[in-house]
C-alpha cells in the first residue's frame, strides 16, 4: 500500500498588480481513497494576506471530509477521489480573481463539484464581499437579467434547453453561485445542479464592465 502526505510550496508565482499567487499541494494516497489539493497563497508587497488563514481552513474542513467518508469505502479496487484546483483571472477591475474547484468522487455514475471564490482588492489585499463592490439594487439587477435569459432559453429551445425547465428561475439566487472577474467582465457561475441538470455543467453568465459600471463602488 503506498502511503504518504506531500506538502510543499511552489514558487511558481504570478503576479498580478502587488498580489502574487503562490501554490500550495497537499495529497495523501490509500487503498481507500486519494487525493490532491492545490490552493493558493497570497501576499501582498511580501506580507501574507489574512484570506489565506480562510482558505486554508476551508481546504483542511474538505479534506478532513473527504478522509472520515473514505476511511469507510466498502469497495476494494475502487479508491475514492477528490481534487482540489484553482485558477487565478487577470481584469480591469483592480481585483485578483482566484477560482476555486473541488471535485469528490465516492462511488456512483459521476463525481460532484463545487465552487469558491475569493476577489482580492490589489491596493488593500482585502478579500471583497459582494457588497464592498457593488453598490445597493446591483444583486436584483444581475438576477433579473439571468433569470429573463433563462426565461428566453426555455421559451426558444423547449425540450433542448440546457437549464431546468420548471425550476431554474426560481433558484437564480446569487447564494446558488460565485463571482469573478475576467477580463472586461463580471462572471456569474451557477453551482452544479443550482439551475441545469449534470450534462449541462455549470452554467456561467457575463456582464461587462461597461453594462454594471453604474454598480461599482470605488475598490
Amino acid at each position: 500500500m503506498k502511503k504518504g502526505i506531500l506538502i510543499y510550496l511552489l514558487t511558481s508565482a504570478v503576479c498580478l498588480a502587488n498580489i502574487k499567487v503562490d501554490t500550495i499541494k497537499k495529497s495523501e494516497t490509500t487503498k481507500k481513497y486519494t487525493y490532491e489539493f492545490s490552493y493558493p497563497s497570497l501576499s501582498l508587497d511580501g506580507k501574507t494576506l489574512p484570506i489565506n488563514q480562510e482558505i486554508e481552513k476551508n481546504i483542511s474542513y474538505n479534506i478532513k471530509g473527504f478522509t472520515r467518508v473514505g476511511e469507510h469505502n466498502p469497495y476494494s479496487d475502487r479508491p475514492y477521489e477528490a481534487q482540489s484546483i484553482f485558477k487565478d483571472y487577470k481584469n480591469n477591475f483592480g481585483i485578483t480573481s482566484i477560482l476555486e474547484s473541488i471535485y469528490t468522487y465516492t462511488g456512483g455514475n459521476h463525481g460532484m463539484t463545487g465552487f469558491t471564490s475569493y476577489n482580492i482588492s490589489n491596493k488593500t489585499g482585502k478579500n471583497l464581499k459582494f457588497n464592498d463592490i457593488f453598490r445597493r439594487g446591483a444583486r436584483e439587477y444581475f438576477e433579473k437579467e439571468i433569470r429573463d435569459n433563462i426565461i428566453k432559453d426555455v421559451k426558444v429551445n423547449k425540450e433542448k434547453t440546457k437549464y431546468f425547465r420548471d425550476s431554474s428561475t426560481r433558484f437564480v439566487d446569487l447564494d446558488n453561485a460565485v463571482i469573478f472577474f475576467r477580463g472586461d467582465n463580471l462572471v456569474i457561475r451557477y453551482q452544479q445542479y443550482a439551475i441545469a441538470p449534470y450534462s449541462s455543467g455549470t452554467p456561467e453568465f457575463e456582464f461587462s464592465k461597461e453594462e454594471i459600471k453604474e454598480f461599482l463602488k470605488e475598490i
